[in-house]
């Protein structure tokens, strides 16, 4: 029974100190390790431009699927590396880092943003422009592309506007 207590007591310390440490509003020290760290991992990934490829997609997965691609990478040890180096407990917070700056930075830009243009006013936009281009009668192949690479900016242009959903307003103050 001791040892369940135990056991029961160390993993709510550790949720409880990974809680406080996630609900830390960004700081000026926090930032400027993460930029020196992202600094060196773009130099990594201009090595590796297959690797990169594989990254495309990651602003669109949840956090295990994200920390599960980047563990499967062939370069993570050198990943993991870059990442503790710059103060970082884990690649799993250096990734939520990543996503907490990325949140509160589109965050200020919406609210930034002149006459009430949104995401959804741009996509929406998007939208009307790949219309008219098929209206227009353009090659259909030409139109066809556009469609694939408009479909993938509205994926990508959701998928900033969920994480900035998640912006906590200590965060967007910073």
């Amino acid at each position: 029974m001791n040892k369940l207590l135990n056991s029961a007591l160390c993993i709510c310390t550790i949720l409880f100190s990974f809680n406080v440490y996630a609900e830390q509003a960004l700081s000026k020290a926090l930032i400027q390790k993460y930029t020196q760290a992202t600094n060196q991992l773009d130099s990594l990934l201009e090595l590796h431009p297959d690797v990169e490829e594989q990254l495309d997609k990651l602003m669109m997965l949840n956090k295990a699927e994200r920390l599960s691609l980047i563990q499967s990478l062939p370069i993570y040890p050198k990943v993991k590396s870059i990442v503790m180096n710059n103060d970082s407990d884990n690649v799993e917070e250096f990734l939520e880092i990543g996503f907490r700056v990325m949140g509160a930075t589109v965050r200020l830009e919406m609210e930034q943003m002149p006459n009430n243009l949104t995401i959804d006013t741009y996509i929406e936009q998007m939208k009307n422009r790949l219309l008219a281009m098929k209206e227009q009668g353009l090659d259909k192949q030409m139109v066809n592309q556009m469609e694939a690479t408009i479909n993938t900016q509205i994926e990508s242009m959701k998928a900033v506007q969920k994480i900035s959903k998640n912006a906590t307003p200590a965060d967007i103050k910073f």
